[in-house]
């Protein structure tokens, strides 16, 4: 029953509240959004969730009222969250109401708004767990790997478009076979070890991503010459990935043939450069006749007679 408080403006749970991730409110927290950007994303989470939904048609009227702002300033920080890809626009016809649903996949932000390595190493801090909570409690600490993921499975109250009949792969949405679970849990362990820590949250959905986008094969040698290079962190196993997706490759043996030309370039681009330092360089004919021919008029020049009788007088004067 209603405590009657929010007529003071007295908030309480009794009087309604939303169920959200923990994960979403760590993300938007440290979210490199302004003012008006989180407060759209608040807004479209009590539309939404806030109704046990997973989007709702919502006019630039309506956010530029909830955020008190203009329509014309609203449209372009909605915009921006789209581009973004922090929240998703579901529908949209000239005349009518968009839709919209909230990005649950913060993996997939844009890197300029989000750390998503920062955020999964302040999860394994402990940052968000309470300090007034006991550690040897029976409660679950809150903010670390067990609130969205037990045993390697995505458990997600607010992504409400998985498939609830089985389990789905997080960048595809297709259902995965107990084999590829088991795959999954094997790689998952491979980066454990390599890391020589646990994997938090955001690192399962990365790894997942990975995953959907390229073979394990291909995710394993990236995760393989990042510790070879004593580089161990996701950004940088990304960065592989993005290269070779960006060139097409699919196959460990396109990944060894892109290698070879790279190092044939390499090869062809010092060898256009010239020699080195301290390297003696061939000599050119053409300079060396150039060279030649100052030379013999400056010895022209010290033969000339009248040169040679004033330098003689000018000897005579200091003797």
């Amino acid at each position: 029953m209603a405590k009657g408080d929010r007529e003071n403006f007295k908030a309480d749970t009794e009087d309604g509240y939303t169920r959200i991730a923990d994960l979403l409110l760590e993300a938007l927290a440290m979210a490199k959004l302004n003012g008006v950007q989180k407060g759209i994303c608040l807004f479209l989470w009590r539309r939404t969730y806030g109704w046990d939904q997973k989007e709702d048609q919502i006019s630039l009227k309506e956010f530029a009222q909830a955020c008190d702002t203009s329509e014309p300033y609203i449209s372009r920080q909605l915009k921006q969250l789209i581009q973004w890809k922090v929240i998703i626009r579901t529908s949209y016809e000239p005349g009518k109401v968009p839709g919209y649903t909230f990005n649950t996949r913060v993996a997939q932000w844009d890197k300029g708004c989000i750390n998503v390595q920062g955020l999964s190493e302040c999860a394994i801090q402990g940052l968000y767990i309470c300090a007034r909570v006991n550690q040897d409690s029976a409660l679950e600490p809150q903010g670390i790997e067990l609130p969205l993921y037990t045993d390697h499975k995505h458990i997600n109250n607010n992504n409400n478009d998985h498939d609830k009949a089985g389990k789905s792969d997080l960048s595809t949405g297709k259902l995965a076979t107990e084999e590829d679970g088991q795959d999954s849990k094997e790689l998952f362990t491979v980066f454990e070890k390599e890391f020589g820590r646990p994997l938090s949250p955001i690192e399962f959905e990365q790894i997942n991503q990975w995953v959907g986008e390229h073979s394990e094969l291909l995710v394993r040698e990236a995760l393989k010459r990042a510790v070879l290079l004593g580089k161990f962190n996701f950004k940088y196993i990304d960065s592989i990935l993005l290269e070779w997706k960006k060139n097409n490759i699919q196959t460990i043996q396109a990944v060894q043939d892109y290698d070879a030309e790279f190092e044939k370039r390499k090869v062809q681009a010092r060898s256009r450069d010239g020699p080195k330092k301290g390297q003696a360089r061939a000599p050119d004919p053409g300079e060396m006749k150039e060279k030649e021919f100052i030379r013999g008029l400056y010895n022209k020049g010290l033969q000339d007679p009248a040169k040679e009788k004033k330098k003689e007088f000018i000897r005579t004067l200091y003797l």
